[in-house]
C-alpha cells in the first residue's frame, strides 16, 4: 500500500510540475498586458462623463463652480501615442493631447499593468496623467480646475475589454469617481 501511496505522489508531484511550467511568469504576462494596452489605448478617445464627487473636491486653487455630486458630459478629448522612449520594460509610457475648452495641453501617461487572474480579458492598469511641458498653451485656470476636480496629476484603475471601443477609469484618490471613455 505504501508503495502505491508513493507512486501516486509522485505521479501528482509531476503534474504540478508541468502545470507550473507552463503557465507564463509574471513578467511575461506583464509585457503582454503591456502591448495589448498599447494597441488599446493609442488613438483619440472622447471623454464623455465624468463622474465628481462633491466632498472630495480640491478647491485650493481654483473653485470649480461645483457645489454636489455632478456628472460632467464631454469634458474633452485625449490623443494618446507610444512614448518615443521606453525607458523601462515594466511600465508603458505614453504622451498625448488633452483638448480642454478648445485648448491643447500636451500629457504624460504611465501604464503599470496589473495582471488579474480574475479577469484575464480585462486589463487592470493604473495611470498617472501630468503636465509634460512647463510652457502649457493651456491657461493656468483651466489646469487648476482638472487638477481640481481629480484628472490630471491623478491614478487611475483602468478596466477595458480587448478590443472594444470604450473603456472606464475610476479615479483612486481624488473627486473624479469614474470617468468614461470613447474611442472616437
Amino acid at each position: 500500500m505504501t508503495l502505491r501511496t508513493l507512486i501516486l505522489v509522485a505521479g501528482l508531484y509531476c503534474c504540478l510540475l508541468c502545470q507550473q511550467s507552463q503557465l507564463p511568469s509574471l513578467q511575461e504576462e506583464q509585457r503582454r498586458m503591456i502591448e495589448e494596452v498599447k494597441i488599446q489605448l493609442s488613438g483619440t478617445w472622447q471623454i464623455k462623463q465624468a463622474q465628481i464627487q462633491r466632498s472630495e473636491l480640491v478647491d485650493i486653487n481654483y473653485p470649480t463652480g461645483i457645489s454636489k455630486d455632478t456628472l460632467l458630459q464631454n469634458l474633452g478629448t485625449l490623443q494618446i501615442q507610444p512614448a518615443t522612449q521606453q525607458s523601462d520594460e515594466r511600465i508603458l509610457s505614453l504622451e498625448g493631447i488633452l483638448e480642454f475648452r478648445n485648448q491643447l495641453l500636451p500629457v504624460h501617461l504611465k501604464f503599470y499593468p496589473h495582471p488579474s487572474k480574475d479577469a484575464p480579458s480585462q486589463g487592470v492598469v493604473f495611470i498617472s496623467l501630468g503636465v509634460s511641458a512647463s510652457n502649457t498653451p493651456l491657461s493656468q485656470a483651466a489646469i487648476s480646475y482638472l487638477s481640481a476636480i481629480g484628472f490630471l496629476d491623478e491614478n487611475f484603475s483602468i478596466k477595458t475589454t480587448l478590443p472594444q471601443s470604450t473603456m472606464t477609469w475610476q479615479g483612486l484618490n481624488r473627486a473624479m469617481v469614474e470617468a468614461k471613455l470613447q474611442k472616437m
